[in-house]
């Protein structure tokens, strides 16, 4: 549950905007990588001992609600993490 927690708060804070986070781990990981089960992760609890308390279900299912997978900006990576010929 603390991964929840932890991007809730950066979420909240401003100090992570939800799809830029999302375009740096594709441009990271490369093909590998999905963003949609990110997105679904995020709003998914019911596998979890501890729920995060409602407050932060209804946050991150806003900022899930936010993405817009078709506009993500373009990031580069200065390193890929990853099979070879996975980067971006």
């Amino acid at each position: 549950m603390k991964d929840y927690l932890d991007i809730d708060a950066l979420v909240t804070a401003g100090r992570l905007d939800l799809a830029e986070g999302i375009a740096c781990a594709a441009a990271i990981y490369g093909r590998q990588y999905n963003p949609v089960l990110t997105l679904q992760v995020l709003c998914y609890f019911d596998d979890l001992a501890d729920h995060p308390p409602t407050s932060v279900q209804a946050e991150l299912r806003a900022a899930v609600r936010g993405v817009s997978l078709q506009d993500l900006h373009a990031v580069a990576a200065m390193e890929t993490i990853g099979a070879p010929g996975t980067g971006p």
